[in-house]
């Protein structure tokens, strides 16, 4: 016959191994988006890597060969996985290693002519030109923008383009192997701490900063939206030298769609007794998905050549974008009771 005490053992115990909401909320994340992501990030890496050994056989001035394709590739799994902001991309500054960007001054144009002009280029010199020379747009510059060709042969960019390959290669392997240590620590640690919310006000915030460089960043300030005394710029476009600006976005927003349908928000939402909000949140994906669903003038030449029929097309997707961040800003962290930090490039233009 048990004791009273060892019965009292025995439910403490239990009880200490159920999942809360939040650890419940993050695991699911972390299984149907974030883990995922980084490993399709990680797997494009060594597959552009792969690309770039074989570069002088296949690299083109069409911009549509193998290693301009497995670019694409490798920015759009970065795009899907761009929004957290939190983990090891934060704790190892990883962000800007992967992206050095926006780069209004051409910061990235100057480090990578310096580069292409070096006689001798090994991974050191890569290494010490920083964050600039490592990621994607820097990738992007000697692929895609024609000065790189008038600067030097194809065997020199070719160099260049396996070098930064291999340093993006090793950064996203590490961010992935950092990832899988990161999301099992907090796991445990929420299914051990009751009313524990750190995970859920990190999500939330993440993805309320990226709503802003979407709003802000990534539409309002190339096609001057808000701000009439600044002109359309096209070089203002995240990747204006490849034209693949609004496949970022669409990325952006299919990763947004997932945390929302399938990563465990709407659970987590339901679960305090938030169904109107769903489905305004709902009605708002639903809305910018069929947006995006048709071609909208987001190329460098559409913003050059017609800069205000470029505006006025995507004008409905910033309005909408807008509104969502709102709902997330505003309604959904007041439901949930949680605040979240000031954003430092809330507003930048």
């Amino acid at each position: 016959m048990r004791t009273l005490f060892s019965l009292l053992v025995i439910i403490t115990v239990s009880g200490c191994g159920q999942k809360t909401p939040d650890s419940q909320f993050f695991q699911t994340l972390s299984e149907k988006l974030i883990t995922p992501s980084y490993r399709l990030l990680t797997q494009q890496s060594q597959t552009f890597y792969t690309a770039t050994t074989q570069c002088q056989s296949t690299l083109n001035h069409s911009n549509s060969s193998a290693i301009h394709s497995e670019w694409r590739n490798t920015m759009a799994a970065w795009q899907t996985v761009e929004w957290v902001r939190f983990g090891p991309m934060a704790e190892l500054s990883q962000q800007w290693q992967l992206q050095f960007w926006p780069d209004k001054k051409n910061i990235i144009g100057r480090k990578m002519k310096a580069l292409l002009n070096k006689e001798a280029l090994s991974i050191e010199d890569v290494k010490q030109a920083g964050v600039i020379a490592q990621g994607l747009p820097a990738i992007e510059y000697v692929l895609f923008d024609d000065r790189a060709a008038h600067i030097a042969s194809i065997q020199q960019r070719c160099k260049l383009l396996v070098l930064v390959a291999e340093q993006l290669k090793a950064n996203t392997l590490m961010l992935y192997n950092s990832w899988i240590d990161y999301s099992a620590k907090q796991i445990n640690t929420l299914n051990a701490t009751q009313h524990n919310k750190t995970m859920t006000i990190l999500v939330i915030n993440s993805l309320v900063q990226q709503l802003d460089r979407m709003v802000n960043q990534k539409i309002a300030s190339p096609l001057n939206l808000g701000d009439n005394n600044k002109r359309i710029n096209a070089y203002f476009l995240e990747s204006w030298r490849s034209d693949h600006s609004f496949n970022n976005l669409k990325h952006n927003i299919s990763a947004i769609d997932t945390l929302f349908n399938a990563g465990g928000l709407i659970e987590y939402l339901q679960g305090h007794d938030q169904q109107p909000l769903i489905d305004n949140i709902s009605a708002k994906l639903l809305s910018i998905k069929t947006i995006i669903s048709s071609d909208l003038p987001l190329a460098s030449l559409d913003l050059i050549d017609n800069p205000k029929v470029s505006q006025s097309a995507i004008l409905p997707l910033y309005t909408e974008l807008d509104e969502l961040r709102n709902l997330i800003k505003g309604d959904l962290v007041n439901a949930l009771n949680i605040r979240i930090s000031f954003n430092a490039s809330d507003g930048d233009s």
